[in-house]
């Protein structure tokens, strides 16, 4: 976990840049869903390069503390991500984007809050590789931290570990045959309503 003059302070920018990125991604949760890619100039204007490394930061930093969460030291390379204020990407964090249709059929208005999925790979190597896959609405951010896989990253779209202005947008149902219309109904169950 992180100090508190590191989360106070030292990071907030990082803190930042996600706000303005989640405040969009709500804010145009009705049209995001047609969207190819997410354009970071529409969202952070000219400073957009920046404020897109911070925002990569920002993930660094929240997979950082789901790391510690679940009972394992972060990698020191994770922890220079946050602390070399000189470095201009994220590697060996890869993230990527992407759109997951279960969740929007269950809100299309992208107010939902989903479950988190984390994995560690001790399998695959010695070395610490971790995935996670977090919700914001029905946007999914994957987060790959030491990972690489042959056929390119399942479900987002492109890898993103610099500031870029596009990153395109993945798609994947995880559910294709569950119409979630259960999810937001209300139907008796005895004598109580859900």
């Amino acid at each position: 976990m992180l100090c508190r003059p590191c989360n106070n302070a030292r990071t907030k920018p990082f803190d930042q840049a996600y706000q303005e990125f989640s405040d969009w991604v709500l804010a145009n949760a009705t049209t995001l869903h047609g969207q190819e890619a997410i354009d970071f100039e529409r969202i952070y204007g000219g400073d957009y390069a920046a404020k897109t490394l911070n925002l990569l930061r920002y993930f660094a930093k929240s997979l950082g503390c789901r790391i510690a969460a679940a009972g394992i030291d972060p990698p020191e390379a994770l922890r220079c991500i946050l602390t070399e204020m000189h470095r201009c990407d994220t590697l060996p964090l890869i993230v990527t984007f992407g759109i997951d249709e279960f969740w929007y059929r269950v809100d299309p208005t992208g107010r939902i809050i989903g479950a988190d999925c984390f994995h560690t790979w001790p399998e695959i190597t010695d070395r610490p590789c971790f995935s996670w896959t977090a919700l914001l609405g029905y946007l999914e951010i994957f987060y790959w931290y030491d990972l690489e896989w042959e056929d390119g990253y399942p479900f987002g779209g492109e890898p993103m570990w610099e500031p870029r202005r596009l990153v395109s947008l993945g798609r994947r149902d995880p559910l294709p045959d569950e119409p979630a219309a259960f999810m937001t109904e209300r139907r008796p169950i005895g004598d109580e309503t859900l």
